[in-house]
């Protein structure tokens, strides 16, 4: 009863997600939301084969600042950032196993009148869901200004939460995709 009683809620609560994380759902017109320095968001969600990623992180953890960029520096250290985060397969890493492929990847560097940040959208396509019961953390690497993810993932499995320090190579998500 209990395992129904996750899929009922990994079910409702996905329905309300994948919208939100979907890359075709994506606008520029978007309210960016207050945030914490040092600290980005990834929200995953999973249906079907498919796994929708979205993340959040403030423009100073990225690029070193948090407004339009203002010279040639500035504008090639947001290009540099969104070719990197176009490429989830080295920030955000599932199992082989898993089996999967990237589907679709949007990122936008967006701002405010007080500030800044990425916005980016991943959709996965996973041969073996069940398989996707960790990930490697790259972004930490690739990122080192940037303190902590704070990962929420809703799948066929259930939900989980963790909050990922820099430093942390690997995170669980068995408690949402695994078996």
């Amino acid at each position: 009863m209990k395992s129904s009683t996750h899929a009922k809620l990994a079910v409702a609560t996905l329905t309300l997600w994948l919208p939100l994380v979907s890359p075709a759902s994506g606008s520029s017109e978007r309210q960016l939301d207050s945030h914490e320095h040092g600290v980005s968001t990834l929200k995953m969600a999973q249906e079907g084969k498919k796994i929708s990623l979205e993340l959040e992180a403030p423009g100073d953890d990225i690029v070193g600042f948090e407004h339009k960029p203002k010279n040639d520096a500035e504008k090639a250290a947001v290009e540099g950032a969104l070719a990197k985060l176009r490429k989830p397969e080295t920030l955000f890493v599932m199992p082989s196993a898993a089996g999967c492929s990237l589907a679709a990847s949007d990122a936008e560097f967006e701002t405010s009148k007080d500030h800044a940040g990425f916005h980016v959208t991943w959709s996965l396509i996973c041969e073996t869901v069940a398989q996707a019961s960790s990930m490697q953390i790259g972004f930490f690497d690739a990122f080192p200004d940037a303190k902590e993810v704070e990962v929420e993932a809703v799948g066929s499995a259930g939900q989980m939460s963790a909050e990922v320090e820099k430093g942390t190579k690997s995170v669980d998500l068995s408690s949402a995709f695994g078996n």
